[in-house]
């Protein structure tokens, strides 16, 4: 992905409907890519939303809440990458996100694609 020198989020909302999905997230009014990504080995529709105040950051937690989401994928300026769930109760360091091909994205439980460029994603490294 080459939002590399900005911090993102990753998740997924789930609403049950794409157009609902891009709706909620357009009113946030932040730059975001769509994604096809599998999060512990179901696939679903997600999303990397640029931000970078921590009112924006605030933002997209009230979302991913409003669309009962347990937690976000944070990425920062040098991407790595932390679990964050949305409960307050964790804070998981998993690596940095690295570009893979898609046979050794799928080895994996979890990974991001991104649609605009084809690209596999996974964290690896902790």
């Amino acid at each position: 992905m080459r939002d590399q020198n900005k911090k993102c989020i990753i998740l997924a909302l789930n609403s049950g409907s794409i157009i609902e999905d891009l709706k909620q997230i357009r009113k946030l009014g932040l730059p975001f890519k769509c994604l096809v990504g599998s999060y512990e080995g179901t696939l679903e529709d997600s999303y990397l939303i640029t931000y970078e105040t921590m009112s924006n950051l605030r933002k997209i937690e009230i979302l991913a809440d409003k669309f009962s989401q347990e937690s976000i994928l944070i990425l920062n300026e040098d991407r790595d990458t932390f679990l964050y769930y949305l409960d307050g109760t964790a804070y998981d360091d998993l690596g940095k996100f690295t570009e893979v091909s898609r046979a050794k994205a799928y080895e994996n439980k979890n990974w991001s694609l991104d649609l605009s460029t084809g690209r596999y994603y996974i964290t690896e490294g902790v």
